[in-house]
């Protein structure tokens, strides 16, 4: 019975993995039979299935953000590009393996298609009437597209803003927004009245704003019965001319090449079209030309661009235009 202990003794320690004598015995680890990808290649946008199986393990995981799986199973994946995914089996004597698959990636995915059109809530002016030289603000909010923009030189802009413009004539504006399921477009219109002025008595006009004068020949192109919509004297006419200067190379100097020289208005007071009987008393025909300045500002926030005709007495008009002697 004694000779026996010796042996027992020595099946014990190996079944333990001791070291007896010189002769080191080690635990097995894990055995990964299988982690495959089907398929193994795909387009971009389309998905494959890893599958693995594992025995002799306590715990298996797989990087790429899958994280810990079990012994056996499988996972479907959608890389964007190609990806190798990397398993490690651990035992619970903490021996790992690992084993590897790879997903080939070829092409460029396609985002899908939207089903829904973009969406213009909203797309305004703010004032819609304005005298030239005068702002308004444009004002939108769009959801649901992928690029916005508005034209007349505003171009691209965000899903919700705002912008000052400074049309020199009644403008539409149009905002388009689209994406990949189609376009949508609404305008909204500023409403400009064009200002001429009586001359100044100095080169500041408007308070601190300074101008430059550019005086050349206004030339009436037409005299007509006034808009009902439009800003009147009594028995108002609205009387249309065009400018050019004495100097033709002068335009050259023009700082506001936008505010053109043709199509302008002649106005009395704060903007209103002159009644007609006072207009042929100043000799405002259609044909007939004036001396006129054309002022340009150089300095503060005044109205850019003003017409005046030092020729044209501009007194008498306020008798015409509301019957007294003064303006309202």
């Amino acid at each position: 019975m004694k000779k026996l202990i010796p042996l027992v003794l020595l099946t014990m320690m190996l079944a333990t993995s001791c070291d007896l004598g010189g002769i080191s015995v080690t635990t097995a680890g894990p055995v990964v039979s299988s982690f495959i990808a089907s398929p193994s290649s795909i387009a971009a946008g389309e998905s494959s299935d890893i599958s693995w199986n594992v025995t002799g393990a306590n715990s298996v995981s797989i990087d790429q953000g899958i994280g810990n799986v079990p012994l056996a199973g499988s996972r479907a994946v959608n890389p964007s590009a190609t990806t190798v995914y990397t398993l490690t089996a651990t035992s619970g004597s903490g021996v790992s393996v690992t084993a590897t698959t790879q997903v080939v990636v070829t092409g460029t995915a396609i985002p899908p298609t939207p089903s829904v059109q973009p969406v213009i809530y909203s797309f305004t002016a703010n004032p819609t009437n304005i005298y030239a030289g005068n702002s308004s603000t444009l004002s939108w909010k769009v959801s649901n597209a992928t690029s916005i923009s508005i034209d007349h030189g505003i171009g691209t802009v965000g899903p919700i803003g705002e912008t000052l413009v400074f049309p020199v004539i009644s403008t539409t504006y149009t905002l388009t927004a689209t994406n990949a399921a189609g376009f949508l477009t609404k305008g909204t219109t500023v409403f400009v009245s064009r200002l001429s002025l009586p001359p100044s008595p100095s080169p500041y006009v408007g308070g601190s704003c300074q101008y430059m004068d550019i005086p050349g020949i206004a030339t009436i192109v037409s005299v007509e019965t006034a808009p009902t919509t439009d800003y009147n004297c009594g028995n108002a006419v609205r009387v249309i001319f065009d400018f050019v200067p004495n100097d033709p190379a002068a335009i050259n100097n023009y700082r506001f090449l936008s505010w053109l020289d043709t199509g302008n208005y002649f106005t009395v007071g704060a903007g209103m079209n002159p009644p007609q009987t006072w207009v042929l008393q100043q000799g405002l025909t259609a044909g007939s030309q004036h001396a006129c300045v054309r002022s340009e500002i150089t300095s503060g926030a005044c109205t850019p661009v003003i017409f005046s005709f030092p020729d044209i007495n501009e007194t008498g008009w306020e008798q015409e235009c509301f019957g007294t002697g003064t303006e309202p």
